[in-house]
């Protein structure tokens, strides 16, 4: 049981600190550096310290340590917590049955930083950080990792909500979910940002579904499943900048139902199927990104090479056109999409696109123009089958990697292990 110290709680004027020694935790005043609260159940210790901060808020402080969460965190308005980096250590108990391990719901102005977050038990842990319907909150030098569903969850109407500078690794459905992000109190179509996130392992890195005007700058993105970013039902004005994706289990990018698209100055590399997949998007830019290495089969069998662990030899069977991919890919009624100063190339031991662009029937009005094409199997690097649609003063070079031809023999493979094995050590 959480008990009070003789000092009065009811009104804190100074941020708290808190330590574990021996199972119990204490309650220290920052300035006084006065014991204020101690007990074994940490979330009732926090919601006193919450209740003593009133509507102004404060800072709460984990020293280093392990913090067991039996239930979620509930955090208020104006509220940071804060960590010494990670080994302060949020622990969703495996009897936390909410599975969650830090709720935000209707707050303003509250932040996170500078801690570790994982769960106990993985399948009875969904979501690290959970906000809904919050404005103004920040999430900032985390470490979020090993849940079922949702490292990071912000969605139903919340706005101005960032995420900076943290690791996401291994959180199974989506690393980060962005979700029905459109009107609310703040006001209609207030954006969201996560930037300068590394985000590796587990399902899709960042998910936008029904989520409009997101900003995704600056992220790294490694071993994402299916995809490493995925724009979907109806996210619009969704802006993609300065990010890179490597070895991703799937395409880079998949934009779908979603309109008002900007990717731009991007890295998409060494992807398992297509750089880049525009699908039933009106309007939007796609300039002046990198995809490289399309269609990267990640082949399990085969010889390995004898000093390049990363260069696999198929099996004599095995068809490489069934495999091909694009850089580029437009389908569905994809149209008004403008297309420009992107370079589209392989490296050796990659299978060729084929095409590098492509755009199907149903497409139309699509301006692809200025873009920078080698290393593609066939005569056409780029495929326009859309009405009013066109390809003008494009580069089509020749086959410049290294090398004009196709390298015959081994494959180009990724260790997935290594990185399972970086997560799990965490």
């Amino acid at each position: 049981m959480s008990m009070l110290s003789t000092k009065n709680t009811d009104s804190i004027n100074s941020n708290c600190e808190i330590y574990c020694e021996n199972d119990t935790y204490y309650v220290m005043g920052a300035i006084k550096r006065n014991i204020l609260l101690e007990g074994q159940n940490l979330v009732d210790l926090i919601e006193s310290i919450q209740a003593g901060f009133g509507e102004i808020g404060g800072e709460i402080y984990f020293h280093r340590g392990v913090y067991q969460l039996g239930r979620p965190i509930q955090l208020q308005s104006n509220v940071s917590l804060r960590g010494s980096g990670k080994n302060s250590i949020l622990l969703g108990s495996a009897s936390n049955e909410e599975g969650m391990a830090i709720v935000g719901s209707e707050i303003a102005g509250a932040s996170i930083s500078s801690v570790a977050i994982k769960p106990e038990a993985t399948q009875s842990s969904h979501t690290g950080i959970n906000l809904s319907s919050c404005s103004n909150c920040q999430i900032s030098n985390a470490l979020i990792k090993g849940f079922l569903k949702f490292g990071i969850h912000i969605h139903t109407s919340s706005a101005f909500c960032t995420v900076t500078s943290c690791d996401l690794a291994g959180n199974m459905e989506a690393n980060v979910k962005f979700e029905r992000l459109h009107e609310g109190t703040v006001g209609d179509f207030i954006p969201c940002t996560i930037s300068n996130c590394n985000i590796f392992g587990g399902g899709r890195g960042v998910d936008c579904d029904f989520a409009i005007v997101v900003n995704i700058t600056g992220c790294s993105f490694v071993h994402s499943f299916p995809c490493a970013i995925h724009i979907r039902n109806f996210s619009c004005s969704n802006l993609i900048s300065g990010c890179r994706t490597f070895q991703i289990k799937g395409d880079a990018v998949v934009v779908e139902d979603s309109h008002e698209i900007n990717i731009s100055s991007n890295i998409f590399c060494w992807h398992e199927g297509h750089g880049i997949v525009l699908r039933n998007v009106l309007w939007g830019t796609v300039s002046v990104n990198n995809v490289i290495d399309s269609g990267s089969i990640n082949i399990k069998e085969g010889g390995s090479h004898p000093k390049m662990a990363f260069f696999r030899s198929p099996k004599p069977d095995f068809d490489r056109d069934k495999y091909r991919k694009s850089g580029i890919l437009l389908e569905g009624t994809t149209q008004g999409l403008t297309v420009n100063g992107n370079a589209l190339f392989s490296w050796p031991h990659i299978l060729r696109m084929d095409p590098a662009i492509k755009e199907g029937e149903g497409c139309n009005n699509n301006l692809i123009t200025g873009n920078n094409i080698n290393a593609f199997k066939g005569d056409e690097a780029i495929l326009i089958s859309g009405e009013n649609s066109k390809s003008v003063q494009n580069f089509i070079g020749p086959n410049l990697s290294l090398q004009k031809e196709e390298a015959p023999g081994y494959l180009q493979v990724f260790n997935e292990q290594r990185m399972t094995d970086y997560i799990d050590n965490l």
